[in-house]
């Protein structure tokens, strides 16, 4: 037996053969695919890293006559720079912009603590400007007001008494916060407009307080297009030469 696997394998160290059958060609070894070298991406954090790299042709790419770069917005956060298809169907990679963004749960109750501090750093302050609707405030001002109580009902017949005890949070200065809320979190890029939005504002006893998403992810669209017109400004001579390409 072992000389059957020996003789096996020295055969497999023999050239391929190849046979065509039925118009398909067929190997008597398994082939494996030396594949091109492509360029891993450098890794960034902001859109004004794009602009620079694409300006300076730090790697020659657009040095050639058929020189060309795809600049593919993947979502809010995240935007690649690429270069042709090789013979393997695959492409240089050479930038990643990941936009760095502080940390907000939605669709999850904070304490009322946690609530303002991430209210106060994570959305942007109401704007000066009448038209641009910003409810940062109003909701600072109402959840800095709010409390959980002990409601109690008594029943007393002169032999027994009864004391039912309930919790409910309540607005100590009675406050009304609208409902949905328009906010403006920090969701792309810092470099453009963060896109507003509207949430519900919920409370569970605790008091913990909650912001839900109410807007069918339209913000994400918006956020793309304001990148876009970013990367539009700053490269348009080369948009404008046809040495770049933008997709979203």
């Amino acid at each position: 037996m072992l000389e059957k696997e020996a003789l096996e394998y020295l055969v497999s160290l023999g050239e391929a053969h190849l046979e065509e059958v039925n118009g398909q060609n067929y190997s008597d070894k398994l082939l494996h695919l030396v594949k091109q070298a492509i360029a891993k991406p450098v890794q960034v954090q902001n859109l004004s890293a794009i602009v620079t790299y694409v300006k300076s042709d730090f790697d020659g790419t657009l040095n050639s006559e058929i020189g060309r770069l795809l600049i593919h917005i993947v979502d809010p956060t995240c935007v690649e720079v690429r270069g042709y298809l090789n013979s393997d169907a695959e492409r240089d990679f050479y930038l990643r912009a990941q936009a760095y963004l502080p940390e907000f749960a939605f669709n999850h109750f904070y304490d009322v603590e946690s609530f303002i501090i991430k209210l106060q750093s994570c959305f942007l302050p109401s704007s000066d400007r009448q038209e641009e609707q910003n409810d940062r405030s109003a909701l600072l001002s109402f959840v800095g007001n709010i409390e959980e109580k002990d409601v109690k009902n008594s029943a007393d017949d002169g032999v027994s008494q009864k004391i039912e005890v309930k919790r409910s949070v309540v607005n100590v200065e009675l406050e009304k916060v609208p409902n949905p809320v328009i906010l403006k979190p920090f969701r792309t890029f810092t470099e453009v407009e963060q896109p507003s939005s509207p949430f519900i504002f919920r409370l569970q006893n605790g008091p913990l307080s909650g912001l839900f998403e109410a807007d069918g992810g339209a913000w994400r669209r918006e956020a793309m297009a304001n990148i876009k017109k970013y990367l539009n400004e700053g490269l348009d001579e080369y948009i404008q030469a046809g040495r770049v390409v933008i997709i979203a």
